[in-house]
C-alpha cells in the first residue's frame, strides 16, 4: 500500500516536471520565431532601401510591387506576404498597405492580427546600431490604441513595460522606414 503510494506519488511529481520541461521548450520556440520575424522586418526594409536608393522617392511601392520585385523575406501565398509566425505583412505608404504616392520618401511595414504575447515580443525588439538608422517610428494599432512610438525619452526602443500596457488581444504593429 504504502509502495503504490510513493510509486503514484512519483509518477506525478515525474508529469509535473515533464509539462515544465515542454512548455519551456515551448516558449523558447515561440521566442526564436519572434526573433526570425524580427529579422525577416529588417531584412524586407533593408532590401526595399537597396531597391529604391537610385530613385528620388519610395513612388509605387506596395505588397504588391514588393512580390514582383521579389523584395520579401518569408513565404508569399496568392500574393499575400506571410512572415515566419504566419501572419499577414503589408508595405507600402501607410498601415493599409497603399501605394506610396510621389514625393515621398519613407514606406511602412505592418505585421497583422498578432497576439498579445507576439506583440509585446516584436514591439519591445533591441535594435541594433544599424537597423535603427531606417526606423522613423512604430505603432501600435488595436482596438483601443492608435499609439506611435518614436525615438528618444518614452519611445523607441519601448520597454517591455511599456508594450504590456499597449498591447491588447488582436494587434497589428507599424514601422515606419525612411
Amino acid at each position: 500500500m504504502i509502495r503504490s503510494k510513493i510509486f503514484l506519488g512519483g509518477i506525478i511529481v515525474f508529469g509535473i516536471l515533464l509539462t515544465t520541461v515542454i512548455a519551456f521548450l515551448l516558449s523558447q520556440r515561440t521566442s526564436s520565431k519572434n526573433i526570425a520575424a524580427n529579422q525577416e522586418l529588417v531584412q524586407i526594409s533593408s532590401k526595399i532601401r537597396q531597391y529604391y536608393q537610385n530613385r528620388p522617392d519610395y513612388r509605387g511601392l506596395n505588397t504588391a510591387e514588393v512580390v514582383k520585385n521579389n523584395l520579401y523575406v518569408g513565404k508569399v501565398n496568392n500574393n499575400v506576404i506571410l512572415n515566419s509566425r504566419g501572419k499577414s505583412v503589408l508595405i507600402g505608404g501607410d498601415a493599409a498597405g497603399s501605394m506610396v504616392m510621389p514625393g515621398i520618401r519613407s514606406f511602412v511595414i505592418s505585421y497583422l492580427d498578432l497576439t498579445r504575447k507576439e506583440c509585446i515580443e516584436l514591439s519591445s525588439r533591441f535594435w541594433q546600431e544599424t537597423e535603427k538608422l531606417g526606423v522613423l517610428s512604430m505603432s501600435i494599432i488595436n482596438e483601443t490604441y492608435n499609439q506611435e512610438f518614436n525615438w528618444g525619452e518614452d519611445g523607441l526602443p519601448l520597454s517591455k513595460s511599456q508594450a504590456e500596457k499597449y498591447c491588447k488581444n488582436k494587434n497589428t504593429l507599424v514601422w515606419s522606414f525612411e
